[in-house]
């Protein structure tokens, strides 16, 4: 489900990361203006399957390749399998300045299996349900509608943006955003990034979780319910799952200079 209120809101908000010489108020206005038709590809975007597994984007990314190439930007396609086309697309604005690049994922989980026809977007007062609306086709529908109202105005603009759209996320993410990164040497090179993925309601997300795999193996005595038993490899499990659990609350290290906590963003 997103809510289509917001969907102007977040595009100022990534469009502020390009310097500009005047106002932003045609660029926001521009995408204003655009609202129906940035809903309208949501809904197509919905209506067009990507779970991940299986993982293939290739329908979803050609509809996103054809919105970008319509308004005449060059797509960059990249294959690190023939299913999973990564998309990279460059635009150089006006005058030298930032290079900001707008990331999004293509694939999307399974739906579940009591999810009702869930490649059928429905429009409810001021949301849409669909299969992947949050996670995250709004997004990529948002990055779409910046590229339209900045292309317009272009020359009124600095610095560089570049779109970049992965085929692996919900899977771990080697064959998509790791993948580009590897490859592709100007990514390497941006000032900052946008990931228009949700992380909340109206919030910025400034830093990611990384990840430990952890296997537990315990070994214990047999038994019987009817008859008394001091410890089992049950408790064992038990014991080391809470020791675990402490680590939660560790204290965080604190955010470095200049970097303040979502809530306070703005």
């Amino acid at each position: 489900m997103t809510d289509t209120k917001g969907v102007t809101s977040v595009c100022s908000l990534a469009a502020d990361a390009v310097q500009t010489s005047h106002s932003l108020s045609p660029l926001v206005a521009a995408v204003a203006a655009d609202r129906q038709h940035t809903i309208d590809l949501l809904a197509q975007l919905v209506a067009t399957p990507s779970p991940n597994p299986p993982g293939d984007t290739v329908d979803v990314a050609n509809l996103v390749a054809s919105e970008l190439r319509g308004i005449g930007l060059d797509v960059h396609e990249y294959l690190p399998r023939q299913s999973g086309p990564n998309l990279v697309v460059p635009m150089d604005l006006g005058r030298p300045g930032p290079h900001v690049i707008l990331n999004a994922h293509l694939d999307t989980f399974p739906p579940s299996s009591g999810f009702v026809g869930p490649y059928q977007p429905r429009t409810t007062e001021d949301r849409i349900y669909g299969c992947g609306v949050s996670d995250m086709k709004a997004g990529i529908s948002i990055t779409v509608a910046l590229a339209r109202a900045i292309a317009v105005h272009a020359s009124d603009l600095s610095g560089r943006l570049t779109l970049t759209y992965s085929s692996d996320e919900e899977s771990g993410g080697a064959l998509g955003t790791a993948w580009l990164l590897d490859n592709v040497q100007e990514l390497q090179e941006a000032d900052v990034c946008f990931v228009l993925d949700q992380s909340g309601r109206y919030q910025i997300g400034i830093a990611e979780k990384g990840q430990c795999w952890i296997r537990l193996t315990a070994r214990g005595g047999g038994g019987h319910a009817a008859y008394r038993q001091n410890a089992s490899a049950i408790d064992s499990l038990i014991e080391a799952i809470s020791i675990l659990r402490s680590a939660c609350e560790l204290p965080l290290a604190p955010a470095p200079d200049g970097v303040v906590a979502p809530d306070q963003a703005r």
